[in-house]
């Protein structure tokens, strides 16, 4: 396996609904950013009534409640739009591999039906992808590959829609697929060339079934991948200009076909149309001298 640093790098996430895109640093202390991308300018930003939330992963559902995957508290909080808990999800488990535990959740995603899924785990863990109900009660654990002891490897990634549900498991070096009914479907290397490693970071999934896959490591990128883990194309390379990517954390979808990146350690937003042109920077934190 790939090796991956123990320290929680809580890098902030992306989530879009109705064509705005949620923003939220590491540490949210300062709130959530809500960004008009058709406008260019920040909507509106949601504060916090707690100021102690950490984000690593993000989902935004109908009603513009945040479900926010925070890796300190070891839950998944439910915030409405004006910032206050609303409810949790999973009972804190650090260091416990058990169905209804999460050790330190770095990603969120929710279904159709408003079912919650969570990737968590520092390490390889059995349950390392869990499913909730509405209402907070688990209805339980993707299983690695379809094997029922077998282990993901530390996700940092996850998408759900047309009835599939898409772990980036980074530690277990690939992308996993498996129906929202928790059925393994099939799995697929980012690494498409001799000497690459597959590490996926974020992934996303297309209304048409396609999947953009981002990838960290010594070689940062997106990938454009078919349901099946044909690779379409490289949609960004590595680099640390506009239209690059260095040290991906999140990908989000717009209902135009457009992407978004977060990148840099969560410091910068990028637009990318559906043929991943770039569109636009959306927002860049200064970069302070090393």
């Amino acid at each position: 396996m790939v090796a991956l640093s123990t320290r929680c790098a809580l890098h902030g996430a992306i989530a879009t609904r109705d064509n705005l895109l949620f923003l939220a640093r590491p540490s949210s202390r300062g709130g959530f950013c809500v960004l008009d991308p058709s406008r260019g300018r920040v909507a509106c930003r949601i504060g916090l009534a707690d100021s102690g939330v950490e984000v690593a992963g993000l989902a935004v559902d109908a009603s513009r409640n945040l479900y926010v995957a925070d890796p300190v508290l070891h839950a998944v909080r439910r915030l409405t739009v004006f910032g206050r808990e609303a409810g949790r999800f999973g009972i804190p488990g650090p260091g416990l591999d058990r169905k209804g535990f999460l050790d330190a959740p770095r990603a969120c995603a929710l279904d159709e039906d408003g079912s919650l899924y969570v990737a968590c785990g520092l390490e390889p863990l059995v349950h390392g992808v869990q499913k909730f109900a509405p209402d907070g009660r688990c209805l339980g654990s993707l299983r690695s590959f379809g094997e029922p002891n077998e282990r993901f490897g530390a996700p940092r990634g996850l998408a759900v829609g047309g009835g599939r549900v898409v772990v980036a498991d980074t530690r277990g070096e690939c992308v996993q697929v498996f129906t929202t009914a928790g059925v393994f479907v099939s799995m697929f290397s980012t690494a498409t060339r001799p000497g690459e490693l597959s590490m996926p970071c974020a992934v996303a999934r297309r209304a048409d079934g396609t999947l953009l896959v981002a990838q960290v490591g010594e070689e940062p990128c997106v990938k454009a991948f078919s349901g099946g883990g044909e690779l379409l194309a490289i949609s960004v390379e590595g680099g640390a200009g506009e239209g690059k990517t260095e040290d991906p954390v999140g990908l989000a979808l717009d209902g135009d076909g457009n992407f978004y990146l977060l990148d840099r350690g969560g410091e910068r937003v990028q637009r990318f149309d559906a043929q991943g042109r770039f569109a636009g920077l959306l927002h860049a934190e200064e970069r302070l001298p090393a």
